[in-house]
């Protein structure tokens, strides 16, 4: 009896201890935060055909948390920013979360690839509880309401409208022919739907669609049926790549169409490599530019010629001012959740944002329980040639 006694009283204390340092150890060190840091991934193209938007948002991300830190970081932690390349591809990104999961074990993903990726990582991100800001605007990125994914700013689908609103009151052909021109993909069909609603309001119907897949070469065949459609005004999503392919192709048959493209393509790179093949080029978007001179880009401006961690031409894009925003709400998030951060932390802080002001970079973003998207705001504007 005495022996049974002190096998109970032994498995007693080990029970007691176990448990009590598996606790502590839980709530004081939550995945990706300790003492000292914050550790955050950033998954999105540094190389393949989106390499041109993943490397300035990425930059922007890097010169954004080593100004955090350097002045003190966040509450005392320092950001660790671990970046994969996911190079456009599903089974890439998806290898690349489950290192940043269990590997890396990141408290939240700053940046998800393109639509395709982010959306094959649907299910894991919510499974896992991981906080994360894809880079596409598309409208599945929040709808139906996702839990743990935020967007910077306004869905595609407000792009497309905002396009057609102005080509239908702003400029003077009542009835205008309009051609779309899209990548055969889930970006592609996710900007077509809201396009054709849209027109659909104003009685019209898209006149002509092409598609011109990222990687293409040439878009002989698109320009010559546009050429014969008698199109006045073409719609444009994709890539830079994409679209520098087209507007070539157009300068090649003598054809000044305007274009107008969307988020992903109002694109400093894009006009810079297209030269005056786009002269008749436009696009819509919610972020300022590198050139402008609101508040925040004069900061941010500063703060990037502090540091200079790449070739000058990645701070002119937009994407890095896209980046940029996005480190800013992730930062701003990690202030807010105080001292005893984690991913949950993170998201209730987010939520908690009303009409947060980036400086004037981007609209006033204001998010909350059902409501996982920046803002409403954007623009449409020309490119100076």
């Amino acid at each position: 009896m005495k022996f049974n006694m002190k096998c109970l009283l032994t498995v007693f204390v080990l029970v007691f201890l176990i448990s009590f340092f598996i606790r502590d150890g839980y709530s004081g060190e939550p995945r990706g935060v300790t003492k000292d840091t914050i550790k955050i991934g950033l998954m999105f193209s540094q190389t393949g055909p989106a390499a041109e938007s993943g490397i300035p948002y990425a930059a922007a991300a890097k010169n954004y948390f080593r100004y955090i830190n350097d002045a003190g970081g966040i509450h005392g932690r320092k950001v660790n920013l671990l970046i994969e390349d996911d190079r456009y591809s599903i089974p890439i990104a998806i290898a690349a979360f489950k290192k940043f999961v269990f590997k890396d074990k990141i408290m939240a993903l700053l940046a998800v690839g393109g639509s395709a990726p982010a959306t094959a990582l649907f299910k894991s991100i919510q499974k896992e509880k991981m906080p994360s800001l894809p880079i596409s605007n598309a409208e599945s990125m929040i709808k139906p309401h996702k839990s743990y994914m935020f967007i910077t700013g306004p869905t595609y689908s407000v792009d497309m409208e905002v396009i057609l609103d102005y080509l239908m009151n702003d400029l003077p052909i009542k009835k205008p022919r309009i051609a779309y021109v899209y990548p055969d993909n889930q970006l592609g069909h996710q900007c077509l739907k809201p396009l054709e609603a849209r027109a659909k309001k104003y009685g019209i119907e898209l006149a002509d669609k092409e598609v011109v897949n990222f990687g293409a070469m040439e878009a002989t065949t698109q320009v010559l049926h546009i050429k014969r459609a008698k199109i006045d005004y073409i719609v444009m999503s994709g890539i830079g790549q994409t679209g520098n392919v087209f507007l070539r192709e157009l300068r090649k048959f003598r054809l000044s169409i305007p274009v107008y493209g969307y988020y992903g393509m109002t694109t400093e790179q894009l006009v810079e490599v297209a030269g005056e093949a786009a002269r008749n080029y436009n696009g819509v978007n919610a972020f300022c530019s590198w050139y402008e001179d609101t508040p925040g880009i004069k900061i941010m401006r500063k703060i990037t010629k502090k540091y200079k961690t790449s070739e000058d031409r990645l701070f002119r894009s937009r994407l890095y001012t896209i980046g940029w925003v996005g480190a800013m709400i992730f930062a701003e998030g990690m202030k807010r959740a105080g001292r005893n951060l984690d991913g949950e932390a993170l998201i209730n802080a987010i939520e908690s944002f009303r009409d947060f002001d980036s400086g004037g970079i981007t609209g006033p973003i204001t998010y909350g329980k059902n409501k996982h998207y920046g803002n409403e705001h954007t623009k449409v504007g020309s490119f100076p040639n």
